[in-house]
């Protein structure tokens, strides 16, 4: 029945008499509504015999789809998958809904079933005056009292020049009993801190990163970037980390690197001293000029200012000038946050989660005087020795004289006149504008771009979310605009959807009006591991911008590969074919397990058969930088970055920089390869057999890192 008011009543008749007609009786019918299905359960808890959901009134669960109720369901079975099911629940005039899909999960072991785990070995990553950061542990957790045990491997709230002592150990896992403590690790914290403060990269001085972290870069956009084995910094233009800055007032800084370890120089204060990552903490003083639309800055010694970083032809090192003025021809550097929050360590992401920070305004100026101090015979920040310089507070440090006020430029968006290049042709990009030299594209003029390529992607708008559909055609049409020179530019806010999702893009913008800009980088990032996966870099030589789709975001380019050249005598490894071989025995080579394809498989030895899975293309990056292609499956050999981890090969990793190998030649002619966190590939446990995995260690002694390039004509 429809719903609505019903009447009923009963009509009397007999031959020769007139019908009567009883009282009325009035019905309400109300027609029950059906909703669609909730999403997934939310797990909050899980024990060998109990499984506790989310508590929602208007939700009921059920592990059959039949019987429903919830949210704990205990008396279960250990080591025991369960499906488990979340409807909302019927009332007045709605049905329950349909079931949402279900929650796979499976309940532990008991704990006498488990097995045993080893203590941890702590170490520091890096320190503030008021926050501790561990070096990150999977699967571990953290105390400073042996009490309360926390998953971050960051601490902070702390005090100043205060000693604290930390613990790690292993969590219990569903087939692994908790670990004991880790031996004890006291730390020092420093004489001041904070919260971090980086210089903003616009013309404006705002901040512009989550955090203190930011790149460090020339005009052309190379990188500062430590060496894996020195320390020293040198440019990099593909793999880098960012740097943290903290604020310790008066412009002044300490300056981290992701990896751990304080910006500093070499040895004495003095012309020339290499820049390096050290122990010792140097504090810098950062000016900062507008440069006709974009800040640039110096970074000085804060004991003596005469004294500024410089690169060189022979490498990034200190400089000396008597003059006041802003130095240039090498010393004027970008302080680039594009892009940074994809490489901002795990542990900063942890301590910063729910905190605001105060606002720091770098001061811009012309010119600035050197501190009245007098410079310190042994300066500060040497990685040999003693240091004689002030303490890294910088409070005994004289103010510097004063600077000029700082100054607000408008952010100007002009219309782009880049060159893209997809496949080898031109591609028209119909809206697109440039901003500090930086390219922001309407996201439907992406779409309409990569339309009918490998990494074609649809575009809509659902009422609340921008909605990213990876691998469907674009169905919609480029919002027209009129490009011209504008200042009405604003961050935007606009809330994205991809594969469930929600998410808003770091630097999306609004120019003009409310259409969205996006840079074409972040975009490529965010969609790298998807169906309509793409890569974008420069092509400085060419001058512009290169497209690749349906290949993972590395935003660097290929490496074409060299001619037939046979000479096998070569100092380093060309850019070709290799079969690597064991040292120990020849007959073993690196294979892919199985010859699969898929991401994730792992690295093995095996005999040697010439079969694809046994051979790998040498690409390089830079100088003995290289990632290394698996032939069969076209996929990257991947580290995971931790000793003991098992190389494998993925064109899905969330960080270029695990596709980084140098690979290293010995003085007998064989090679060492090592990842982008100092550790090397080796046999596992020297074992030359069928089937060991190719695991990464600290550098060994025996011949089970060390192997021999064969290349395959």
């Amino acid at each position: 029945m429809e719903g609505g008011i019903y009447y009923y009543y009963c009509k009397l008749s007999a031959p020769g008499a007139e019908p009567v007609c009883t009282n009325v009786s009035t019905v309400t019918v109300k027609v029950q509504q059906s909703r669609k299905a909730p999403p997934v359960p939310v797990l909050v808890s899980i024990t060998p015999d109990s499984i506790t959901l989310k508590d929602d009134q208007n939700l009921e669960y059920s592990l059959d789809g039949k019987k429903w109720r919830g949210p704990v369901f205990s008396g279960l079975t250990p080591d025991t998958t369960y499906t488990v099911y979340a409807r909302y629940v019927g009332y007045f005039n709605y049905e329950p809904s349909l079931a949402s899909e279900p929650l796979v999960v499976k309940t532990p072991k008991l704990y006498k079933d488990k097995g045993e785990q080893e203590a941890p070995k702590l170490e520091l990553l890096g320190k503030t005056g008021r926050s501790v950061a561990l070096k990150p542990i999977e699967g571990a957790e953290y105390s400073k009292d042996l009490k309360t045990w926390q998953d971050s491997n960051t601490f902070y709230n702390l005090s100043v020049s205060t000693e604290y002592t930390f613990y790690a150990r292993m969590k219990e896992t569903d087939d692994l009993k908790r670990s004991p403590e880790s031996s004890p690790l006291t730390i020092l914290t420093n004489e001041s801190g904070g919260f971090p403060f980086v210089p903003g990269n616009g013309t404006d001085g705002v901040i512009r990163t989550e955090g203190g972290w930011a790149y460090i870069k020339t005009h052309d956009d190379v990188a500062f970037e430590p060496s894996y084995s020195t320390g020293v910094v040198g440019l990099n233009r593909y793999i880098y980390l960012p740097f943290y800055f903290e604020h310790l007032g008066d412009n002044k800084y300490y300056i981290y690197h992701a990896n751990g370890g304080y910006l500093s120089y070499q040895g004495t204060l003095k012309k020339d001293a290499e820049i390096i990552i050290s122990e010792k903490p140097c504090v810098w003083q950062v000016y900062a000029q507008n440069a006709g639309g974009y800040i640039e800055y110096n970074i000085c010694v804060a004991s003596d200012t005469h004294y500024f970083i410089k690169t060189l032809s022979s490498g990034v090192k200190l400089a000396y000038n008597n003059s006041k003025s802003f130095q240039r021809d090498g010393a004027q550097f970008k302080i680039d946050t594009w892009g940074v929050v994809s490489d901002i360590p795990q542990w900063w992401k942890e301590y910063k989660e729910g905190k605001t920070e105060p606002t720091y305004d770098v001061e811009l100026t012309t010119t600035y005087e050197s501190s009245q101090r007098k410079k310190q015979s042994g300066g500060q920040g040497a990685s040999e020795g003693t240091s004689s310089g002030p303490k890294p507070s910088g409070g005994t440090l004289e103010k510097s004289d004063p600077v000029t006020p700082p100054i607000s430029v408008p952010v100007t968006a002009n219309p782009s006149q880049t060159r893209f290049v997809m496949n080898g042709q031109p591609v028209s990009v119909t809206e697109a504008y440039i901003i500090n030299d930086t390219n922001y594209l309407q996201i439907r003029a992406i779409a309409s771009m990569l339309n009918g390529t490998a990494a074609q992607f649809d575009i809509g708008w659902d009422g609340q979310y921008a909605v990213i559909e990876p691998g469907k055609p674009f169905s919609g049409t480029v919002t027209e605009a009129k490009l011209q020179s504008t200042t009405n530019v604003q961050k935007s806010g606009t809330k994205f959807k991809m594969d469930g999702e929600v998410f808003t893009f770091f630097d999306a913008r609004l120019i003009d009006g409310a259409t969205n800009y996006i840079q074409l980088r972040e975009f490529a990032q965010k969609l790298s591991g998807t169906v309509s996966q793409f890569n974008v870099y420069w092509d400085n030589d060419a001058r512009q911008a290169v497209i690749q789709p349906g290949v993972t975001y590395t935003g660097y380019p290929p490496v074409i590969e060299t001619s037939d050249d046979t000479d096998t005598s070569s100092e380093e490894v060309k850019a070709e074919i290799y079969c690597i071989k064991a040292s120990k025995n020849e007959n073993f080579v690196i294979e892919v397990a199985d010859a699969s394809t898929e991401d994730g498989v792992k690295l093995k030895l095996g005999t040697k058969t010439g079969d694809d899975n046994q051979k790998f293309k040498f690409i390089k990056v830079e100088k003995d930088v290289y990632v290394i292609q698996c032939v069969h499956s076209g996929k990257l050999w991947t580290s995971g970055g931790k000793k003991g981890a098992v190389l494998t090969q993925s064109l899905s990793a969330s960080d270029a920089n695990s596709y980084a190998f140098r690979v290293i030649k010995q003085a007998d002619g064989t090679y060492r390869i090592m990842d982008n966190t100092g550790l090397y590939a080796g046999v596992s446990d020297a074992k030359v057999e069928n089937r060991t995995n190719i695991i990464l260690g600290t550098e060994a002694s025996d011949e089970s890192q060390v192997f021999i390039l064969e290349r395959i004509p």
